[in-house]
């Protein structure tokens, strides 16, 4: 689906590969993982689970509403069985700030995220706890009998989902652009990704990045970097 001709290959895992195959058997054995039937099921467990409801949750996450935000929980009890559906901001408006703290090299820089200083950005992580909330009790999820163990109470109410994301609120890990490049005064880098006002630095990572991928920056890194050989080596 995302085309197979690129320098970048990737192939699905198979049962062979000696870390994919351990995990299936592991899972297949946890009654989590079977085969999907022909009306686009797949049998978890002792029941089926229909994978519309998987698939209206993979289109919101294409969509920039739904993706895996990692959070820090408070020590809950652990259930013997269930699952967990966390929300993302994939593509946020809010931007945060890197200052340097002293001259000298070994100081560490001054970083504020700035994490939510955006309205929107807090809007659409409270839609996406209630679209959570809304697949987790789904009737095709009804045979879990799902009980919410997180945040649970935390988050009732406006208030309280308000509250808790923003307590909760983390890095999703993707964090681009304290170098970014552009045609204008306030860019770092110019369009050749060369450091403006000093002559023969390039910077050639995620920092150059003028916005958020929404998705994983390897592939993207990986572009920069080539792009930026082929422009070093045609001088």
């Amino acid at each position: 689906m995302r085309g197979t001709s690129g320098p970048m290959r990737v192939s699905p895992a198979s049962p062979g590969h000696p870390v994919a195959g351990a995990f299936i058997e592991a899972a297949v054995q946890a009654g989590h993982l079977a085969s999907r039937d022909l009306n686009g099921r797949d049998q978890v467990g002792a029941g089926w689970v229909d994978l519309n409801v998987v698939d209206g949750a993979r289109q919101s996450a294409a969509d920039g509403y739904l993706a895996t935000l990692p959070v820090n929980p408070p020590p809950l009890p652990t259930p013997d069985n269930g699952f967990g559906i966390g929300v993302a901001v994939t593509a946020p408006r809010s931007r945060g700030t890197v200052q340097l703290r002293s001259p000298e090299p070994w100081v560490a820089a001054l970083i504020d995220p700035r994490f939510l200083a955006d309205p929107l950005d807090l809007a659409v992580l409270e839609r996406g706890l209630e679209a959570a909330r809304e697949i987790a009790a789904a009737p095709a999820l009804a045979a879990w009998d799902a009980t919410e163990v997180f945040p649970a109470g935390m988050a009732a109410g406006q208030a309280g989902r308000r509250a808790f994301l923003r307590a909760a609120v983390t890095s999703y890990f993707h964090p681009v652009g304290t170098c970014r490049l552009g045609s204008d005064p306030a860019s770092v880098v110019d369009l050749d990704l060369r450091v403006r006002g000093i002559d023969g630095l390039r910077v050639a990572d995620a920092s150059v990045m003028p916005s958020v991928p929404t998705a994983n920056t390897n592939a993207t890194v990986l572009a920069i970097a080539e792009r930026a050989a082929e422009m070093i080596a045609a001088r």
